[in-house]
Formats: C-alpha cells, structure tokens, sequence
C-alpha cells in the first residue's frame, strides 16, 4: 500500500482486511492526494466506496489512479498477499475479474 490505498484495488482490498479504526488511520497518513478526477477525496469517500464490499472480494477501480485505466484486486484469503490486474479502458473485462477470483480461491496461493 506504498503508493495509493485509497485510489487502487488493491490498496482497498487490503484496507478491507482492517478494522475500520485502523484503517481510518492508515488513509489519514497516507493522505488521500487526487491522482484523477475520479480519485476519493477523503476517509468517508473511501469508507463509503468499501462498506457494500467484504474481505476478500474483488475489488475494482475505475480511472481513479490513472486516466483510462481499469483495476481490479483481492487479498488472498488467509495471507498478507494481494493479487491485481489491470486494463485500458473505463472497465475491468468480466472474464479477467471472475479469473482474478478464482485466483485468490487458488489452494496453491494459500
């Protein structure tokens, strides 16, 4: 979560993974800087944005990093490590999120 938590899949997948204490202070020290018009511009906007989501989904962003650019992100389930993908255009390919899915799901990951 070097880069942008707030604005990349999987930063927010792994936020999700925190309590929402812990991860109101991560966002605070990390700063929520705009990378596009898209991006969250503050704790609740982000908050909002994870709270129809739960561990372990995958999480998607559109155009909030970059312009034109599609993400999508898990945790895999039992671990500290995030699987991620990415796509031009305003939108991950269903096909890539669903295999992104079975994925993190992947026994050999765990």
């Amino acid at each position: 979560m070097e880069t942008a938590p707030h604005a990349t899949p999987l930063g927010k997948a792994l936020l999700l993974a925190l309590p929402s204490r812990v991860r109101r202070g991560v966002l605070r020290g990390y700063g929520l800087r705009r990378f596009t018009p898209a991006t969250p511009a503050g704790v609740e906007d982000v908050e909002e944005e994870l709270a129809g989501l739960r561990p372990g989904q995958v999480v998607e962003e559109h155009g909030q990093f970059r312009p034109d650019v599609a993400c999508a992100g898990a945790v895999v389930p039992g671990t500290r490590w995030a699987i991620g993908l990415s796509a031009r255009g305003a939108s991950v390919p269903r096909a890539a999120s669903a295999r992104l899915a079975e994925a993190v799901r992947d026994p050999a990951y765990a």
